[in-house]
């Protein structure tokens, strides 16, 4: 056991296959997140850590912005302590390219 219940650590799946601007169009996708967010926040009474991995990483950037267009900055401010991205392809993804010349 090292402390985590289904109280503090959730994890939230989305279709890959949807491009980011579809998400909450077609599935409410960042409604739910928000909400996730928030009822963290609510029952363990202090500020969401996230983490991301992969093109996980891309998605909560997008929601971010969405979030903060909806909401303004101080929802983020208010809700998320932090973001750790991991294998996040920020910069693209350099192996396509070298395959794809090779």
């Amino acid at each position: 056991d090292i402390g985590y219940t289904y109280s503090n650590l959730v994890a939230c799946s989305y279709d890959w296959r949807i491009p980011p601007n579809k998400l909450e169009e077609r599935d409410g996708y960042f409604t739910f997140l928000k909400f996730q967010i928030e009822a963290l926040h609510l029952v363990n009474k202090e500020k969401v850590m996230v983490m991301g991995h992969s093109m996980g990483n891309r998605i909560f950037h997008y929601f971010l912005n969405w979030v903060e267009v909806k909401f303004g900055s101080e929802w983020v401010d208010e809700h998320v302590e932090g973001w750790v991205a991991l294998g996040a392809p920020f910069l693209g993804a350099p192996k396509v390219m070298r395959t794809l010349c090779s």
